[in-house]
Protein backbone atom coordinates (compact mmCIF):
# COMPACT_ATOMS: atom_id res chain seq x y z
CA UNK A 1 0.00 0.00 0.00
CA UNK A 2 1.18 3.28 -0.76
CA UNK A 3 1.99 5.80 1.85
CA UNK A 4 1.40 9.70 1.80
CA UNK A 5 4.14 11.89 3.45
CA UNK A 6 2.42 15.36 3.20
CA UNK A 7 -1.00 16.09 4.70
CA UNK A 8 -2.82 17.29 1.47
CA UNK A 9 -2.03 13.63 -0.27
CA UNK A 10 -3.29 11.78 2.54
CA UNK A 11 -6.88 13.28 2.71
CA UNK A 12 -7.02 12.91 -0.76
CA UNK A 13 -6.36 9.29 -0.20
CA UNK A 14 -9.01 8.53 2.94
CA UNK A 15 -11.55 10.52 0.53
CA UNK A 16 -10.52 7.97 -2.22
CA UNK A 17 -12.14 5.70 0.10
CA UNK A 18 -14.59 7.59 2.27
CA UNK A 19 -16.92 8.62 -0.84
CA UNK A 20 -17.67 5.28 -2.59
CA UNK A 21 -18.32 3.93 0.88
CA UNK A 22 -20.58 6.46 2.06
CA UNK A 23 -22.35 6.49 -1.39
CA UNK A 24 -22.81 2.56 -0.63
CA UNK A 25 -24.12 3.36 2.52
CA UNK A 26 -26.87 5.70 1.07
CA UNK A 27 -27.68 3.23 -1.91
CA UNK A 28 -28.46 0.69 1.58
CA UNK A 29 -30.60 2.51 3.43
CA UNK A 30 -32.17 3.60 1.19
CA UNK A 31 -33.49 -0.06 0.12
CA UNK A 32 -33.87 -0.81 3.88
CA UNK A 33 -36.49 2.17 4.89
CA UNK A 34 -38.45 2.27 1.33
CA UNK A 35 -42.21 0.52 2.04
CA UNK A 36 -42.22 -3.02 0.25
CA UNK A 37 -44.88 -3.23 -1.77
CA UNK A 38 -48.83 -4.41 -0.97
CA UNK A 39 -48.59 -7.92 -3.43
CA UNK A 40 -52.25 -8.48 -2.16
CA UNK A 41 -53.48 -4.82 -3.80
CA UNK A 42 -55.23 -4.90 -6.96
CA UNK A 43 -54.14 -2.74 -9.84
CA UNK A 44 -56.60 0.19 -10.50
CA UNK A 45 -58.63 0.39 -13.35
CA UNK A 46 -60.44 2.69 -14.91
CA UNK A 47 -63.88 1.22 -14.92
CA UNK A 48 -65.93 0.29 -11.10
CA UNK A 49 -66.47 -2.84 -9.94
CA UNK A 50 -70.42 -3.04 -11.26
CA UNK A 51 -69.70 -2.05 -14.45
CA UNK A 52 -67.58 -4.85 -14.85
CA UNK A 53 -69.87 -6.99 -13.61
CA UNK A 54 -72.47 -5.90 -15.56
CA UNK A 55 -70.06 -6.16 -19.03
CA UNK A 56 -69.53 -9.25 -17.84
CA UNK A 57 -73.08 -10.56 -17.26
CA UNK A 58 -74.42 -9.02 -20.62
CA UNK A 59 -74.38 -11.74 -23.13
CA UNK A 60 -73.37 -10.49 -26.75
CA UNK A 61 -70.32 -9.94 -28.99
CA UNK A 62 -68.53 -7.26 -29.64
CA UNK A 63 -68.24 -5.26 -33.56
CA UNK A 64 -70.42 -8.09 -34.45
CA UNK A 65 -70.72 -8.50 -38.82
CA UNK A 66 -73.30 -9.67 -41.41
CA UNK A 67 -73.86 -10.19 -44.77
CA UNK A 68 -76.09 -11.50 -47.23
CA UNK A 69 -79.05 -11.42 -49.81
CA UNK A 70 -82.22 -10.69 -50.63
CA UNK A 71 -84.86 -13.01 -52.30
CA UNK A 72 -84.21 -9.76 -55.05
CA UNK A 73 -80.72 -10.12 -55.19
CA UNK A 74 -79.42 -6.72 -53.16
CA UNK A 75 -76.64 -7.33 -50.91
CA UNK A 76 -76.80 -6.21 -47.53
CA UNK A 77 -73.78 -5.83 -44.96
CA UNK A 78 -74.40 -4.77 -41.21
CA UNK A 79 -72.15 -4.11 -38.66
CA UNK A 80 -72.16 -3.06 -34.98
CA UNK A 81 -70.23 -1.97 -32.24
CA UNK A 82 -71.97 -4.65 -29.56
CA UNK A 83 -74.79 -6.99 -30.69
CA UNK A 84 -76.78 -9.53 -27.83
CA UNK A 85 -79.97 -11.44 -27.63
CA UNK A 86 -83.47 -9.37 -26.48
CA UNK A 87 -86.43 -11.54 -27.58
CA UNK A 88 -87.56 -15.26 -26.37
CA UNK A 89 -85.39 -17.56 -28.17
CA UNK A 90 -82.99 -15.42 -29.37
CA UNK A 91 -85.91 -13.60 -31.62
CA UNK A 92 -84.76 -10.64 -31.59
CA UNK A 93 -81.14 -9.11 -31.32
CA UNK A 94 -80.20 -5.40 -30.21
CA UNK A 95 -77.31 -3.44 -31.40
CA UNK A 96 -75.36 -0.25 -30.23
CA UNK A 97 -73.93 1.74 -33.18
CA UNK A 98 -75.20 0.04 -36.29
CA UNK A 99 -74.13 0.12 -39.87
CA UNK A 100 -76.47 -1.12 -42.65
CA UNK A 101 -75.11 -1.17 -46.16
CA UNK A 102 -77.64 -2.14 -49.17
CA UNK A 103 -76.35 -2.57 -52.89
CA UNK A 104 -78.23 -3.49 -55.77
CA UNK A 105 -77.27 -5.45 -59.19
CA UNK A 106 -77.04 -1.78 -60.71
CA UNK A 107 -74.61 -0.55 -58.61
CA UNK A 108 -77.23 1.60 -56.86
CA UNK A 109 -76.08 1.20 -52.79
CA UNK A 110 -77.61 2.72 -49.76
CA UNK A 111 -75.54 3.18 -46.35
CA UNK A 112 -77.53 4.05 -42.63
CA UNK A 113 -75.75 4.67 -39.64
CA UNK A 114 -77.69 4.55 -36.43
CA UNK A 115 -77.14 4.38 -32.67
CA UNK A 116 -79.10 1.49 -31.91
CA UNK A 117 -81.09 -0.64 -33.68
CA UNK A 118 -83.05 -4.39 -33.56
CA UNK A 119 -82.35 -7.29 -35.76
CA UNK A 120 -85.85 -9.44 -36.15
CA UNK A 121 -84.75 -12.98 -37.23
CA UNK A 122 -88.45 -14.52 -37.41
CA UNK A 123 -89.02 -11.49 -39.85
CA UNK A 124 -86.31 -10.76 -41.38
CA UNK A 125 -86.13 -7.44 -41.13
CA UNK A 126 -84.18 -4.72 -39.45
CA UNK A 127 -85.47 -1.79 -36.80
CA UNK A 128 -82.73 1.61 -37.12
CA UNK A 129 -83.40 4.05 -34.24
CA UNK A 130 -81.98 7.20 -32.18
CA UNK A 131 -81.15 8.98 -35.45
CA UNK A 132 -80.46 8.06 -38.52
CA UNK A 133 -77.75 9.45 -41.18
CA UNK A 134 -78.43 7.93 -44.53
CA UNK A 135 -76.46 8.42 -47.94
CA UNK A 136 -76.49 7.26 -51.16
CA UNK A 137 -74.28 6.62 -54.14
CA UNK A 138 -77.03 8.94 -56.31
CA UNK A 139 -75.45 12.03 -53.94
CA UNK A 140 -78.46 12.20 -51.42
CA UNK A 141 -77.71 12.72 -47.51
CA UNK A 142 -80.96 12.37 -45.26
CA UNK A 143 -81.63 12.31 -41.92
CA UNK A 144 -84.56 10.89 -40.12
CA UNK A 145 -85.40 9.82 -36.30
CA UNK A 146 -86.10 5.79 -37.08
CA UNK A 147 -85.90 3.50 -40.16
CA UNK A 148 -87.33 0.45 -40.78
CA UNK A 149 -85.73 -1.95 -43.63
CA UNK A 150 -87.62 -5.81 -44.86
CA UNK A 151 -84.42 -8.20 -45.45
CA UNK A 152 -86.49 -11.12 -47.41
CA UNK A 153 -87.84 -8.84 -50.62
CA UNK A 154 -86.32 -5.28 -50.07
CA UNK A 155 -87.97 -2.06 -48.66
CA UNK A 156 -86.46 0.28 -46.73
CA UNK A 157 -88.74 3.56 -45.25
CA UNK A 158 -88.17 5.46 -42.63
CA UNK A 159 -90.89 6.03 -40.28
CA UNK A 160 -91.30 9.76 -39.81
CA UNK A 161 -90.28 12.94 -41.33
CA UNK A 162 -86.75 13.42 -43.11
CA UNK A 163 -84.51 16.30 -44.06
CA UNK A 164 -82.21 15.81 -47.01
CA UNK A 165 -79.70 17.09 -49.02
CA UNK A 166 -79.25 16.52 -53.03
CA UNK A 167 -78.45 17.01 -56.59
CA UNK A 168 -81.68 19.40 -56.52
CA UNK A 169 -80.68 21.06 -53.67
CA UNK A 170 -82.15 20.77 -49.89
CA UNK A 171 -85.58 19.45 -49.55
CA UNK A 172 -87.79 18.06 -46.30
CA UNK A 173 -90.75 15.28 -46.71
CA UNK A 174 -93.18 12.91 -44.93
CA UNK A 175 -91.33 10.08 -45.59
CA UNK A 176 -88.69 7.93 -47.69
CA UNK A 177 -89.39 5.02 -49.52
CA UNK A 178 -86.38 2.65 -50.91
CA UNK A 179 -88.20 -0.76 -52.81
CA UNK A 180 -88.40 -2.21 -56.12
CA UNK A 181 -90.03 -0.33 -59.26
CA UNK A 182 -91.04 -3.40 -61.26
CA UNK A 183 -90.67 -7.21 -61.08
CA UNK A 184 -88.57 -8.78 -63.39
CA UNK A 185 -87.06 -11.95 -63.84
CA UNK A 186 -83.48 -10.41 -65.33
CA UNK A 187 -83.26 -7.12 -63.43
CA UNK A 188 -85.06 -5.48 -60.91
CA UNK A 189 -84.77 -1.85 -60.63
CA UNK A 190 -85.08 -0.20 -57.95
CA UNK A 191 -86.24 3.83 -57.15
CA UNK A 192 -85.97 6.01 -53.79
CA UNK A 193 -88.73 7.92 -53.71
CA UNK A 194 -89.91 10.78 -51.16
CA UNK A 195 -93.46 11.15 -50.44
CA UNK A 196 -95.92 12.90 -47.30
CA UNK A 197 -95.36 16.44 -48.67
CA UNK A 198 -91.77 17.56 -50.35
CA UNK A 199 -90.41 20.99 -49.81
CA UNK A 200 -87.25 21.85 -52.48
CA UNK A 201 -85.17 24.90 -51.82
CA UNK A 202 -84.12 24.27 -55.23
CA UNK A 203 -79.68 24.97 -55.57
CA UNK A 204 -78.97 24.72 -58.90
CA UNK A 205 -75.20 23.82 -59.84
CA UNK A 206 -72.59 26.60 -60.77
Amino acid sequence: MATYRDPYSRMVGWLKIIFPLSALAILATLFLVSPRPDLSRSLPISKSSEEIRRIAQREGIGNPSFSGITEDGIVIRMTAEHAGPTGEGGSEIAAQNLAFDLESPSGLRISARAKSGKLFTKSRHGLLTGGVSIETSTGYKIETQSLNADLRNTRVETLGPVTAQGPLGEFTAGQMLFAQKQRSTTRPAYELVFTGGVHLIYKPRK
